[in-house]
């Protein structure tokens, strides 16, 4: 991870993004999602993305929520004249 964050120091000035290093829930704690959303770039490693997919809220795909995130891709056919 610290890879990335000396190349993003070497190519941008150090003011002009924000970023964070998220090493997971055991070492960072709980971060609140709109905290996470004001930072330009979140590092993250894929071990640590893997083991905490499981605790985000997605819908199921049974559900109204669930539905509309998966259908929302599809677009309609108009047929030509």
């Amino acid at each position: 991870c610290h890879q990335w964050v000396d190349e993003i120091n070497r190519h941008v000035r150090s003011s002009s993004l924000r970023v964070l290093v998220y090493q997971g829930v055991k070492k960072d704690g709980f971060l609140q999602p709109h905290f996470l959303a004001e930072q330009d770039i979140v590092i993250i490693t894929y071990d640590v993305l893997r083991s905490e997919l499981n605790y985000v809220d997605i819908p199921h795909s049974n559900s109204e929520d669930g539905r509309r995130l998966r259908n929302q891709k599809r677009y309609m056919a108009i047929p030509s004249p």
